[in-house]
């Protein structure tokens, strides 16, 4: 207490004497704290702190605030992140999520995103960050465009944008799919802020998201922005069949309608055109499924029939796809377009505000051209559609802006008002490439709030070629003489894996499906299982037939059941002595039955006939690898090899064990964000296991890179194990099943 009383004493000795401003130290009194202890790894797991709590008693001084001044100012200290950014002409504003000058309930961690530095996360409802050490000031209403960088593993998470002194709401965000906590996206939404001083603040409504920060730009005055507030839209009606070259909007006010002739052409903001396809072609329709019904009523709509989009539509939740990476999930509000033709936009009572559009006649059409879809190769999209209808029975189809194709038509059902709504779906199938999408209406009578395209997964039939797996232990790549040339995999032993997250597929209905694999054994007796690429479902278990060489192939053709979803698979292998050049999945001929009949273990090394082999091509070559290779991932085998002096067994859930146990582990290349995991970036493991009826792990960490192997001197009963590596800033792989053999 009296060090701190003295340091403050000298520093005071710093400045004038006589400056009334600066006091005396004052002792406040003392404060006991508790300090519970965990270690970085341990944290970053999500264990809780009181898990491994380490009591401590600290004592600190109170002392009245340090005052300084100079050149007749007083900065008083404060425990803010960054320095104050405050501007009267504020045109550009980068606030970095992590330099908040108060927050409750969210931690900051190291990000991957481009240029690094801190995001952070760990949100939940009701936690809240304020950034009043950042001041925006303007003379003038001024109308942002606000871009959000952001991350979430699910999507569907939401936050809105305030001001701090009066909570006026600003914004409200809704944060898309990006596939990992550490992919990120670019949401980009529209607030106009009154003139005067600014300091914002984010609160979070649902869990689910990582920030990495937020930038605020300048919109120029001539041509503003859509504003996401809850004043009405205005509106521009145009009577000619001619697109004038630009229209006069003033969005201050809402008109009652603004005649443009195409003789007489106002001089005031540009309108971008677009054009309609000129022909429909009408593929098969069907009733797409709906979810729960909200309530309210509908409010009155506004007209805006030009081809232009309005300059109150608000552009919200689009989450870009930075050059050619593949589109995961993009939301595309209604409202949004770039060009349409005879819809209204109003607001809307739908979840997270903003507007909707409605007033939709036959023929009516929106186009987006300022949202892209990435598909680096063919895949399933699966398209989410909210709408609402009083009646039912109104429709609209989805098309490709650039190339005119329209995919099937949708139904809109009856949801007892414009303004309760559902979520509709559909599934398209888009080939490689970038696509702008539009929508034209079939039949009126129904409103529209938003689409969403979410990635499925590669169509069916779809052909892998075994040597282009995600990762995998123990094998070896080498060239092949099938027909088709390429590579394919030899050299495997009992244990040997691979893992094909690189290969999501879309299987469109739960059922039974046709599995061919391309496989050569110089004796046969080889086997291996097929599987979820995490070890989650085993489907089958396939026996590898003689074909007389390493280089002589066969077609083993296998039937499974599938569920309807996105899979990623993988293979493991029960025992040796066979190579695989692809494998093929396809709709099953009907009245196809599973050639596994009955459930099939994880551990088993049994095989099963093949349901038909069909021989072909090639002469015998030596089944030593041409090319090697040594990766690894998190995305382990069903079983990994292990042993234990107790005899043990492995269960669909659990080993069996009694007395001391050795376990031993193939070494993840893959942290649990997808990014690879170098041998050279280990940090060590983390090994846990539970009872079979236990929901509690224990957890031992492996603090050496190079020991994949544990002894735990003793273990009785029915147990569940699993490992996962950290590199060494404490990031993650999966946890992955090791089981005792």
């Amino acid at each position: 207490m009296q060090l701190a009383i003295a340091e403050q004493k000298r520093r005071r000795a710093t400045v004038d004497p006589s400056d009334k401003r600066m006091m005396d130290a004052t002792s406040l009194g003392e404060i006991l704290i508790e300090m519970g202890y965990i270690t970085r790894q341990q944290l970053k797991r999500g264990l809780n702190w009181q898990m491994y709590l380490r009591k401590m008693t600290l004592v600190m001084s109170l002392v009245a605030p340090m005052m300084s001044a100079a050149g007749g100012a007083v900065a008083q200290t404060t425990t803010t992140n960054t320095t104050t950014s405050s501007s009267s002409t504020t045109s550009s504003l980068v606030i970095q999520a992590e330099n908040f000058s108060a927050m409750k309930g969210i931690k900051v961690e190291a990000t991957k995103d481009t240029g690094g530095g801190s995001n952070i996360g760990a949100i939940d409802p009701g936690d809240w960050l304020a950034y009043e050490n950042t001041v925006i000031e303007i003379a003038v209403p001024t109308t942002y465009k606000i871009t959000y960088r952001l991350s979430s593993p699910q999507g569907g998470s939401s936050f809105y944008l305030y001001e701090l002194d009066t909570d006026t709401e600003y914004d409200r965000v809704t944060v898309p799919k990006t596939g990992s906590w550490q992919t990120w996206v670019s949401v980009e939404q529209t607030v106009t802020l009154p003139a005067g001083r600014h300091t914002l603040g984010i609160k979070a409504l649902s869990k689910g998201f990582n920030i990495n920060w937020f930038k605020l730009d300048k919109i120029a005055e001539e041509a503003p922005a859509p504003t996401s507030s809850s004043s009405q839209p205005s509106s521009v009606a145009v009577s000619s069949s001619s697109q004038p070259s630009s229209v006069a909007v003033s969005s201050s006010s809402q008109p009652s309608s603004v005649a443009v002739s195409s003789s007489s052409q106002p001089s005031s903001v540009a309108v971008s055109s677009s054009s309609q396809p000129s022909s429909v072609a009408v593929s098969s329709s069907s009733q797409p499924s709906s979810v729960a019904v909200s309530s309210s009523s509908q409010p009155s709509s506004v007209a805006v029939s030009s081809s232009s989009q309005p300059s109150s539509a608000a552009v919200s939740s689009t989450a870009s796809s930075t050059g050619t990476a593949p589109t995961t999930s993009l939301r595309i509000e209604s409202e949004a377009y770039t060009a349409m033709g005879g819809i209204k936009v109003e607001p809307t009572t739908d979840e997270g505000g903003g507007f909707n559009i409605g007033a939709i006649d036959a023929s009516d059409w929106l186009a987006y051209g300022n949202h892209e879809i990435h598909a680096p190769t063919a895949g399933n999209y699966k398209v989410s559609y909210r709408v609402s209808s009083l009646y039912g029975g109104g429709s609209f189809y989805l098309y490709n802006l650039d190339t005119g194709h329209q995919f099937a038509p949708v139904a809109v059902p009856k949801t007892g008002g414009f303004q309760k709504w559902i979520t509709i779906e559909q599934t398209i199938t888009l080939p490689a490439g970038t696509h702008k999408l539009g929508i034209t209406a079939l039949v009126k009578g129904f409103n529209l709030n938003w689409m969403q395209v979410d990635y499925k997964g590669i169509a069916l039939p779809v052909t892998i070629q075994a040597e282009d797996f995600a990762a995998m232990s123990g094998i070896k790549v080498e060239a092949t003489t099938d027909v088709g040339g390429g590579s394919n995999i030899g050299a495997i032993d009992a244990g040997d894996w691979l893992s094909y997250e690189n290969k999501v597929i879309d299987i469109p209905v739960t059922g039974n499906y046709k599995v061919t694999y391309r496989t050569s054994s110089l004796y046969g007796g080889g086997s291996f299982a097929f599987h979820e690429a995490d070890g989650s479902k085993q489907y089958d278990v396939v026996a590898v037939p003689k074909t007389g060489g390493f280089q002589k192939w066969v077609d083993v053709e296998r039937i499974v059941t599938l569920e309807a979803g996105s899979h990623i698979f993988g293979m493991t292998a029960l025992a040796k002595g066979y190579n695989i050049n692809w494998f093929k999945i396809e709709e099953a001929p009907a009245g196809s039955v599973p050639s596994n009949t009955e459930p099939v273990s994880s551990s088993s090394s049994s095989s099963s006939s093949t349901s038909s082999v069909a021989s072909s091509t090639s002469s015998q070559t030596s089944s030593a690898p041409v090319v090697s290779s040594s990766s690894s991932s998190s995305a382990a085998p069903i079983t990994s090899s292990s042993s234990s002096s107790a005899a043990s067994s492995l269960g669909s859930e659990g080993s069996a064990v009694a007395g001391p146990v050795y376990l031993r582990w193939n070494i993840p290349s893959l942290r649990e964000d997808g990014t690879t995991l170098d041998i050279s970036e280990l940090g060590g493991y983390e090994v846990r296991y539970r009872r079979l009826t236990d929901t509690e792990y224990t957890y031992v960490s492996v603090e050496n890179a190079y020991t994949n192997e544990l002894n735990l001197a003793w273990l009785e009963g029915t147990y569940v194990f699993e490992v996962a590596a950290f590199d060494k800033n404490g990031l993650y792989s999966r946890f992955i099943k090791i089981a005792p053999n």
